[in-house]
């Protein structure tokens, strides 16, 4: 990489994934473990189960992870039942490490950039924690090409960091409001649902701590299942004050 390149989002997100850390925290049937060390493996494990729970709702079928990168929640989505799941990026890196995860041995699934996809009509559609990672000027350009490959009663499931999240780090070119999400979207699709996950609070900022800090990480099945119990009753839905991520489910613009 050029080292006129160095101080891009990009070049951050392609040095994170000298590991594949997306694949540190499990959801082990509804009974989250949260891996080794990974702060945020409380909000990836909650995106993770919103997007299979959505994929089930809408019975989808043909199925393509969008900036799927080591292949993380493709690997939850082809043990699903009878679905076609595939995934897409830009980083070599990332796919190679997908690939491995998910024995992509003959390249079937993973397929660098849109242009690369040999599949279409896809009826649902995830950007997970994607747009972030892509220039202003850039936008609209990839979301029309989603659109082209999205049937037109299809979804596309979208999760982006909100606001609420801060710091934003250096391999985000922005963090999302409800209204400039919108302003992103609306040439192109419709909101369907609007959600925000991962409630930010002091309770929620106590259990983080509690599981890792700079003395000890903790990673019991016992404390795992009475720690998940609890986020997804009191902190895996959020508002518009206090959610660290949005989500939504938008149907093509027709």
């Amino acid at each position: 990489m050029e080292n006129d390149s160095k101080n891009t989002p990009q070049f951050y997100q392609e040095e994170d994934y000298n590991f594949p850390y997306h694949h540190l925290p499990q959801l082990n049937n509804g009974s989250w473990s949260f891996g080794i060390s990974w702060f945020h493996s409380l909000d990836y494990l909650t995106l993770l189960e919103f997007i299979l729970m959505k994929v089930r709702q809408k019975n989808a079928k043909k199925i393509l992870d969008f900036g799927c990168g080591d292949g993380r929640l493709v690997k939850e989505l082809i043990h699903e039942d009878e679905n076609e799941t595939y995934g897409v990026d830009i980083s070599k890196k990332a796919l190679t490490l997908a690939r491995l995860f998910c024995k992509d041995e003959n390249n079937k699934i993973f397929f660098e950039g849109i242009n690369n996809l040999n599949q279409t009509d896809f009826d649902f559609i995830v950007a997970t924690e994607v747009l972030e990672h892509i220039h202003e000027d850039e936008l609209p350009g990839v979301l029309k090409d989603i659109s082209e490959i999205i049937k037109i009663d299809g979804h596309f499931l979208v999760t982006v960091p909100s606001i609420v999240r801060q710091p934003m780090p250096k391999k985000h070119y922005r963090h999302y409001t409800l209204n400039l999400l919108e302003n992103h979207i609306r040439e192109f699709f419709v909101i369907e649902e609007v959600f925000y996950l991962n409630k930010k609070s002091f309770f929620s900022n106590l259990i983080r701590r509690f599981l890792h800090n700079k003395i000890f990480t903790l990673n019991t099945s016992y404390l795992n299942k009475f720690i998940t119990r609890i986020y997804k009753k009191y902190l895996f839905y959020g508002n518009e004050k206090n959610g660290l991520n949005i989500a939504l489910l938008l149907k093509k613009k027709t």
